[in-house]
């Protein structure tokens, strides 16, 4: 059985762990002692102090890096690569972010300029620049799911702009299954965006989303801010299929 570790032990380290059933998966996590609910074996590691590479293994065959860059960490993930053997292929996990206003896809020129954005599109700029190892960038939407949902902020909100604007978001569980499938297929040496076929706006989604929590639904409004509209027709050219392309549906 072929070995994946998984850099941050997270939410959507999770769904990877829920779906997979080919790979024998450890994830880092910063205490050990703390209960998680993760199928897979972990191991510390503090991203923050560098703490506890040394004790992990460079004999795995895949590594999802899935913790958020900050300007603490960017050196060190670069880093990343020398701690592992030369077969090792990774996947590292960015966000549609890297995209300004405007349409785009994996073609476009990654114009973000929020401060993640940023440190995202360095990040992906190295890994492109590995020669010698399989690499293969995954740029989710906003993630959304049973747990989580950013209706719960809109929420609290009594006035939204910008209601008309078109949303990009995709369940956790489908950027699992694609990371799993990348595995699967090899499809090394890419960059896939993965967001939801179907763009709702905002309006739309949300209020049925609210409506779904039982929360307060706000005032909407239509606004002037250029829409942003994210396609992943190069996902569904690789013969993935979402489980949910529609999450009004």
């Amino acid at each position: 059985m072929k070995k994946m570790l998984i850099f941050g032990l997270g939410h959507l380290a999770n769904f990877v762990c829920e779906e997979n059933s080919n790979l024998k998966i450890t994830g880092t996590i910063r205490n050990l002692e703390k209960k998680r609910d993760h199928n897979c074996e972990k191991v510390f590691f503090d991203l923050d102090s560098k703490e506890g590479l040394e004790s992990i293994s460079n004999d795995f065959d895949y590594v999802l890096i899935n913790f958020p860059p900050s300007s603490l960490s960017i050196e060190f993930i670069k880093n990343l690569s020398d701690h592992f053997k030369p077969e090792t292929s990774f996947i590292f996990i960015s966000s549609t972010s890297v995209y300004g206003r405007g349409t785009s896809d994996e073609s476009s020129i990654r114009t973000g300029t929020a401060r993640n954005a940023k440190a995202l599109i360095e990040l992906e700029d190295h890994f492109r620049s590995l020669k010698r190892r399989q690499v293969t960038i995954i740029r989710p939407a906003g993630l959304i799911d049973e747990v989580r949902s950013p209706a719960k902020i809109l929420a609290r909100r009594t006035e939204v702009n910008d209601s008309q604007m078109p949303v990009n978001l995709v369940h956790t569980r489908d950027v699992a299954r694609f990371i799993l499938f990348v595995i699967e297929k090899g499809l090394w040496n890419e960059e896939y965006n993965i967001v939801c076929t179907i763009h709702s706006s905002k309006k739309d989604f949300y209020t049925s989303e609210i409506n779904r929590l039982g929360l307060s639904c706000p005032t909407w409004l239509v606004g002037e801010t250029p829409d942003k509209l994210v396609f992943s027709s190069k996902v569904t050219s690789t013969g993935f299929k979402f489980s949910y392309p529609n999450l009004l549906s």
